[in-house]
């Protein structure tokens, strides 16, 4: 007897994957970028094992503006990727500073953004061997933001992969941290 199949399905290596943004997720960046309420700063660090230096950069996004800083740190002795990130927190607080004195309009808020999953626990640790005097930096640096500008709200949180991905923001201070640490400073 002789029975006739459909034709299968095509293997899903063949079909076409949609490799950008949808739509909901372009629509919440350019929410993110105009908001004029909120300032988002991404931070990101990257190392360059040659040379022994980090490259950490930080995005700040608000109001229309995409402002993207990046800096150089050299350290002899073994580097940790931890220690980057928490210099690229330290890099971003620093600039914060100069990028709040030149806004006619400041933002109500400001949440600086971290790709450490444990960044929580990591600045209550100020005695730490590795980390310890620069958690104390970005104490320090805290403070002074909060005291020049009393009503501002600053919050520093955890970026999860979800949000990193098609993210041209973080993306950008993924790209400038990898420049920097490429010795491609300008």
């Amino acid at each position: 007897m002789y029975r006739r199949f459909s034709r299968p399905p095509s293997p899903m290596a063949l079909r076409r994957k949609d490799w950008g943004p949808s739509r909901a997720r372009q629509a919440e960046m350019d929410q993110q970028l105009w908001d004029q309420k909120t300032m988002r700063v991404y931070c990101d660090s990257s190392i360059h094992h040659k040379t022994n230096t980090y490259g950490v950069a930080a995005s700040y996004v608000y109001d229309g503006w995409v402002t993207v800083t990046s800096e150089r740190f050299y350290r002899s002795g073994a580097l940790h990727g931890t220690l980057g990130e928490v210099c690229a927190l330290l890099h971003a607080l620093r600039h914060l500073d100069n990028d709040l004195q030149g806004r006619r309009f400041l933002p109500e808020s400001i949440i600086i953004m971290s790709d450490v999953d444990h960044i929580h626990e990591l600045l209550l640790h100020t005695e730490h061997e590795v980390y310890g005097k620069c958690v104390q930096k970005i104490h320090d640096a805290q403070a002074a933001i909060e005291r020049d500008w009393p009503e501002l709200s600053l919050e520093i949180t955890y970026l999860p992969p979800k949000e990193q991905s098609n993210n041209p923001h973080y993306r950008g201070a993924h790209n400038a941290a990898r420049k920097a640490a490429m010795n491609k400073v300008r």
